[in-house]
């Protein structure tokens, strides 16, 4: 009994951060949908893998992770 009341509790807050969590990717996405323009190239590319990455998870098409590395002192400094 314990146990279930404690995964219970445990599920709550879940749901709770949930709700959260996609309360500020709205407003960070309608941020961020209004200073594109002004971005570097690598913020611009960051912004663009996190907003692929999420809309995949929230509409269930998350894929493994491929251990894909960016070199990003090379899209910084123009590669020198």
């Amino acid at each position: 009994a314990i146990a279930t009341r404690e995964a219970d509790r445990i599920a709550t807050r879940k749901k709770s951060l949930a709700v959260m969590f996609e309360n500020i990717c709205e407003r960070s996405v309608r941020r961020a949908n209004k200073t594109v323009k002004t971005a570097t190239y690598a913020q611009a590319m960051v912004g663009a893998g996190i907003a692929a990455d999420k809309m995949m998870a929230l509409r269930g098409e998350r894929q493994a992770d491929i251990g894909l590395t960016i070199n990003l002192l090379n899209v910084t400094n123009g590669g020198s």
